[in-house]
């Protein structure tokens, strides 16, 4: 497996902001690397925004407060109760998420809302937005 620095990848690939990954990668998070793998789990990776919502009853009818390890998936990726992996590129910030909601305010797959807890470890509420990428686990 060859490591490649993510500006170099992104240069070589064609890999623009908020698209799908043109190839499967996997973080080294001791390296601040990016690996170009070849395993399904990443080939499924998103990248885009993540933005932050005040939780309520989710549209797959269950209840949450901002305190929960939650998340909205765009509405044509409902799939409730299902885990995402969510990291920060060029950080060691990985966390792990339940979808319980939809994000009407989320077009295509490129940007979810996460509820205030996991977004604060990330980036503080007041920034609002930051780059991520996902993945279901």
């Amino acid at each position: 497996m060859m490591v490649i620095n993510l500006i170099n990848l992104a240069a070589m690939s064609g890999l623009v902001h908020g698209a799908v990954l043109a190839k499967p990668l996997a973080v080294d998070m001791e390296a601040r690397n990016v690996t170009v793998a070849d395993n399904a789990e990443m080939a499924n990776t998103i990248c885009g925004q993540a933005s932050w919502y005040e939780v309520g009853l989710g549209s797959c009818g269950v209840t949450n407060t901002d305190n929960d390890w939650v998340v909205a998936l765009p509405a044509n990726e409902r799939t409730c109760g299902r885990k995402v992996k969510i990291y920060q590129p060029g950080t060691q910030i990985v966390h792990h998420a339940t979808v319980v909601d939809t994000c009407p305010g989320c077009t295509g797959v490129r940007k979810i809302d996460l509820s205030p807890v996991v977004f604060k470890q990330f980036e503080p509420l007041n920034n609002g937005i930051f780059n991520m990428c996902w993945a279901y686990i």
